[in-house]
């Protein structure tokens, strides 16, 4: 029951609400997708004003960062595909329940439907979906494993290491800079053609 309008809050009603929250949810994602893409362009700059200035460690400071913010990105994205699967599971519980809806409101149409219905094949259909429902879940389960065991984070520092060369060289592209030398610059590019 709602307190303001002293009214029962119907499924509908919360169903509607959760959608809301959801594509409120969405928006703030991609407001943060925004920022972390223009942090990244600041970062890029940073990282060959301070290559022409010889600065090292700045750099390898701002291309952690920028490492940081890839994996932030990409943590963002599968957040985003979830919310949107999960907005989809909402739709479908809006269907369902405006199905249901309708069904309990035509008691004319069911009695009509039960003379002409076989219980048996309506049992063996209902099983029939249950068990393509069965299906469609098991593979959703399969598929969130996969996305999990993309984004596990092992070996984490050996592949900040190798992203931080890599982003080196790639914004760098060929500068003088402490602490690299050209043969590893070139080494950097020719794994990344490889890639």
């Amino acid at each position: 029951m709602s307190f303001l309008t002293g009214r029962k809050v119907t499924m509908e009603d919360q169903v509607k609400q959760n959608r809301d929250a959801i594509r409120t949810a969405q928006k703030e994602i991609d407001k943060e997708l925004f920022r972390l893409e223009f942090e990244n362009k600041q970062l890029a700059n940073q990282i060959r004003s301070a290559a022409q200035k010889d600065q090292g460690d700045i750099i390898k400071i701002h291309a952690k960062t920028l490492v940081r913010n890839r994996k932030s990105i990409k943590r963002f994205i599968t957040s985003k595909a979830n919310l949107q699967c999960l907005g989809l599971r909402m739709l479908s519980i809006s269907t369902m329940q405006q199905m249901t809806k309708a069904m309990s409101q035509s008691a004319t149409i069911m009695t009509k439907l039960n003379d002409t219905l076989k219980i048996p094949e309506m049992a063996k259909m209902m099983a029939q979906f249950s068990k393509e429902m069965q299906k469609l879940d098991d593979k959703q389960n399969m598929m969130e494993e996969m996305m999990d065991d993309v984004f596990e984070e092992e070996g984490e520092a050996m592949e900040i290491d190798m992203e931080v060369n890599n982003v080196v060289a790639e914004v760098c592209n060929g500068l003088n800079i402490p602490g690299i030398t050209q043969k590893q610059t070139e080494q950097i590019g020719v794994q990344q053609a490889i890639k």
